[in-house]
């Protein structure tokens, strides 16, 4: 290919400072991958600190240079540095490549003191969030005996999971298939792992940590759980021998006022996640992964999140759940796929986040060994998921729940 050159300046009028950033400048602040971690604040000591999960373990958050983005090998996430300036400061497009470029932003927005204060202040506490609602883990089998403790603990019920994910129309079938259940008296979980296991084994776990400065001791053992009264919806990764390898946490039906303000079309409704990104790849096993392993060859989708593949095996199908958009299954799940003689279909969301992750999973799973000739891709809906999709098919049945009568009517409005 031929080497393409800069293309020669026009001259133009003298006139306002721009918005707009030449092709020059943003290939120029695209390489700028260490001041974007300097800017971020992520420089720590002689190496960073992952701005998605953050681990702040050495060797494993990297500058790719040659691929102009910064990586975190522990949770799989990765940005360019634009982007990472971005959304980490919250600023806009050209004046992030002002700040990589090393020059006082030009053309922006005349922001006063108080708003820019405000809006650094609010990303902080966004970055601060992140930051401990990630735990790290060790994956050992004493940590999975704890995993599965708490599933099978008698403060942990089935029947107030299946009533929380009947909210999506979920059936409590899937519910029971997936494993989910809800800790129904957080504080005696918390107390009887703690005399059962040892405080070391929990926090080792990620189920726990010590107390930080500002912490509340909610449970008097001097340990900050993941799992609270806010978090106690339980979404487990289950491995192909049938333990417990992970979990992740969901806000519980107190919060139900949000959904049905969800429902009413008043906002959207995205429960945030506690979750053990922390743990690894080889912790991110893939969700579902036990069941079709035992099942004979059939079309498995492959989507995002234990609530799709619960939607999914509602709807009829088989699934298997992918831990996050960023993360990809390690490469003993794919093989596992592959041996069980199952044909792929990837549904990942209908978002930017989802069309731009398909390709990414393909090649991940062609180069893992995965058949070629039992892969496809499936585009989504726009801006739809499959638990999305469930709750379209229910609405189209005549079910008269105020999501569906939203549904209905949006969908009306998009055909007309």
């Amino acid at each position: 290919m031929a080497e393409q050159r800069p293309k020669p300046a026009r001259r133009t009028a003298p006139q306002a400072p721009s918005s707009r950033r030449s092709d020059q400048e943003v290939e120029d602040a695209a390489s700028q991958l260490g001041r974007a971690a300097a800017l971020c604040g992520l420089v720590n000591g002689d190496h960073l600190t992952c701005p998605w999960c953050g681990t702040d373990k050495a060797k494993k958050v990297k500058l790719v240079a040659d691929k102009k983005y910064i990586k975190c090998y522990r949770c799989g996430e990765y940005s360019g540095a634009i982007r990472l300036v971005q959304d980490h400061l919250g600023v806009s497009f050209p004046i992030a490549v002002d700040l990589l470029n090393g020059r006082d932003p030009r053309g922006s927005s005349a922001e006063s003191d108080e708003h820019r204060s405000r809006r650094l202040a609010e990303a902080s506490a966004r970055a601060d969030q992140l930051s401990r609602n990630s735990f790290s883990a060790e994956l050992t089998s004493k940590t999975v005996a704890l995993y599965n403790a708490v599933l099978a603990s008698p403060y942990s019920s089935l029947e107030e999971a299946q009533k929380y994910y009947g909210t999506w129309h979920i059936s409590a079938e899937a519910v029971a298939t997936v494993g989910f259940v809800v800790i129904t008296d957080v504080t005696a979980l918390a107390k009887s792992l703690v005399e059962v296991f040892g405080e070391d084994l929990v926090i080792a776990s990620g189920l726990g940590k010590k107390l930080e400065p500002g912490d509340l001791d909610t449970e008097g053992l001097g340990l900050r759980f993941m799992f609270s009264k806010n978090y106690p919806v339980v979404e487990p990764q289950i491995g192909p021998a049938g333990n417990c390898m992970s979990m992740q946490f969901r806000p519980s039906l107190s919060q139900k006022a949000k959904v049905t303000a969800h429902k009413n079309g008043k906002g959207d409704y995205v429960p945030p996640f506690m979750s053990l990104r922390g743990a690894g790849e080889e912790h991110l096993i893939g969700i579902g992964l036990d069941h079709l392993v035992a099942i004979p060859p059939t079309r498995v989708d492959i989507v995002e999140g234990a609530k799709d593949v619960a939607a999914d095996l509602t709807l009829g199908n088989e699934a298997f759940g992918m831990p996050g958009t960023g993360v990809l299954p390690p490469a003993k799940s794919v093989r596992a796929l592959a041996k069980a003689g199952h044909r792929l279909r990837i549904c990942m969301d209908g978002d930017d986040a989802g069309r731009a992750a398909q390709q990414k999973v393909y090649d991940h799973l062609i180069k893992n060994g995965f058949p070629p000739e039992r892969l496809t891709i499936h585009q989504m809906p726009d801006g739809m998921d499959v638990t999305d999709v469930l709750v379209s098919r229910v609405a189209e049945s005549g079910d008269p729940c105020a999501l569906c009568v939203k549904w209905r009517s949006d969908h009306a409005a998009q055909q007309s």
